[in-house]
């Protein structure tokens, strides 16, 4: 039986409480109209999520933060899944 790293459920309930109560949030507040507005797919909490998920908590971890850090004005967008 495969026992679960409780770092890595750490990761998965934040990314939770992101996208169901400070995203939403934050969005409602500078007035996006409650839209989607990641430049990316998936978005960078679903890609954390999965990155952490598949690779462990610390590797993943290191690509979904490298994500998050080009998610900017000038870095890219569009389709960019977990390898």
């Amino acid at each position: 039986m495969h026992r679960r790293n409780p770092a890595i459920g750490l990761v998965t309930l934040l990314v939770w409480l992101w996208r169901s109560i400070l995203g939403p949030l934050i969005n409602m507040m500078s007035g996006s109209g409650g839209g989607r507005v990641c430049r990316f797919d998936p978005t960078c909490s679903e890609y954390m999520r999965e990155a952490v998920t598949s690779y462990g908590f610390w590797r993943g971890g290191w690509m979904g933060l490298k994500r998050v850090f080009r998610c900017h004005p000038f870095g890219g967008s569009g389709y960019d899944p977990v390898p």
